[in-house]
C-alpha cells in the first residue's frame, strides 16, 4: 500500500512541476477508426407477376370483404403484383341480399383496382361456384367451393402459383414482398 501511495505522490509531484514549467506532453495519435463496410445496394423487391394469382375466396359477408378487398387494394403493387381472382359462393336457392351486398363490395374493388393499376394490370376475375346440387355437409360444401376457385385461378394460362385468401383475411403493407421473396424458394 505504501508503494502504491508513493507511486502516486511521484505522479501528482510531476503534474505540478510540468504545470509551473508549461511541459507540454505529446498527446498519443488518434487511433484510426476502422473504414466502414459499404452498404450494399438495396436489392430490388421480389415480384410475385402474372403467374401469380391472389385468390380471395367469398361467401355473402360484406364487411369483411370490404376490409379485405380494401387492404388487397391497398398494398396492390401494380404491375408487379398478381391478378386477382374472386370467387363467390352461390350457396343454395337465389342470391340472397346479403350476397347481393358481397358482391356489390367485389365489384367495387374490382374497379378501383383498375382504376389505381390500369392496363398495367390484369383485370381482376370474378367467379360464382353455382350450388351443385350435391348437399352435404359445409366441409364438403366449402371443399367444392375452394376446387372450383382453385381451378378457376388456374385456367389462366402461364398461371403457375396461387395465394389463398378467405373474405375475412386483411393483408399487411409488406404481403406482395413477402411472397414475392419466398416465391423463388416454393418454385425450387
Amino acid at each position: 500500500a505504501a508503494e502504491n501511495f508513493a507511486i502516486a505522490e511521484a505522479r501528482q509531484v510531476e503534474g505540478v512541476v510540468e504545470r509551473s514549467l508549461h511541459i507540454r506532453r505529446p498527446t498519443p495519435a488518434p487511433t484510426p477508426k476502422p473504414t466502414p463496410k459499404p452498404t450494399p445496394a438495396p436489392t430490388p423487391p421480389h415480384t410475385l407477376g402474372a403467374e401469380t394469382a391472389l385468390l380471395v375466396v367469398a361467401f355473402e359477408r360484406a364487411e369483411s370483404l370490404r376490409r379485405s378487398l380494401g387492404s388487397v387494394v391497398k398494398h396492390h403493387p401494380c404491375g408487379a403484383g398478381p391478378r386477382l381472382v374472386v370467387s363467390q359462393d352461390r350457396g343454395g336457392g337465389g342470391p340472397s341480399p346479403r350476397w347481393k351486398e358481397a358482391r356489390a363490395e367485389i365489384s367495387a374493388a374490382k374497379n378501383y383496382l383498375a382504376k389505381k393499376c390500369g392496363p398495367s394490370l390484369a383485370p381482376a376475375e370474378v367467379v360464382t361456384h353455382a350450388d351443385d346440387g350435391q348437399g352435404g355437409d359445409g366441409y364438403h360444401r366449402l371443399a367444392r367451393h375452394f376446387k372450383f376457385a382453385l381451378a378457376a385461378a388456374f385456367a389462366a394460362p402461364g398461371t403457375t402459383r396461387v395465394i389463398v385468401l378467405e373474405e375475412d383475411l386483411e393483408v399487411a403493407p409488406d404481403f406482395f414482398d413477402f411472397f414475392g421473396a419466398v416465391a423463388p424458394v416454393l418454385d425450387a
